[in-house]
């Protein structure tokens, strides 16, 4: 019981940190941190999916990789846009 609440209290903190990196990214024009609220979100049902099947510790350390490489992708995918729109 105590390892769900502290689960889903972790899974809380993410998606509000996640939910002030998107207001943050709307109001100043940056994608590349609303690529990295992504990654958030994913991390935290990530982490919400994981801890069903494995330890919490193990469990955190792979919702954490998920949606570093998440971010990752989504930041790259981004930055190719912004140099073909800067050369096109």
């Amino acid at each position: 019981m105590e390892a769900e609440l502290e689960v889903l209290y972790l899974g809380a903190l993410l998606l509000s940190v996640d939910c002030i990196c998107c207001l943050v990214a709307a109001y100043r024009k940056t994608p590349v941190l609303g690529a990295i609220a992504g990654g958030g979100t994913a991390s935290a049902l990530a982490l919400v999916l994981f801890t069903r099947m494995m330890p919490f510790t193990l469990a955190a350390v792979a919702s954490i990789a998920i949606g570093g490489v998440i971010a990752w992708m989504k930041a790259k995918s981004l930055e190719s846009c912004d140099s073909e729109a800067a050369h096109g």
